[in-house]
């Protein structure tokens, strides 16, 4: 029986910004090349040159992490917002809603018929 994700969550079983990969292949090729270009500044730069990149690179990485965090968690907001309007019928907002049946609405029928 696996565990709830309330359970996972709490415990710190759930990590995906560790495990995520992106299912683009354009990613590890991105990937790849980046390496390849840093391999090769590595070699061309100076060490006091290079250790300014690591450390450009290491503050880049730390604020594109608070960015990513923050999208992670107003996406949670919203899909949690999503969650309850759903439970709770809320979408006074969009009007009556019709009720698809086979690709027609009941909308639809009712235009046929006149």
């Amino acid at each position: 029986m696996s565990k709830s994700i309330l359970h996972q969550l709490y415990y710190g079983d759930l990590s995906p910004s560790q495990t995520i990969t992106p299912p683009d292949p354009q990613y590890e090729e991105a990937q790849t090349k980046a390496s390849k270009l840093l391999y090769q500044l590595h070699k061309e730069l100076s060490d006091e040159q290079f250790q300014l990149l690591e450390r450009y690179l290491e503050y880049r990485s730390d604020y594109s992490d608070m960015e990513l965090s923050e999208t992670f968690a107003e996406a949670f907001r919203m899909g949690a917002q999503v969650a309850f309007e759903i439970q709770n019928r809320d979408v006074s907002n969009f009007g009556s809603i019709s009720v698809s049946v086979c690709g027609r609405n009941e909308n639809d029928q009712d235009q046929h018929m006149e």
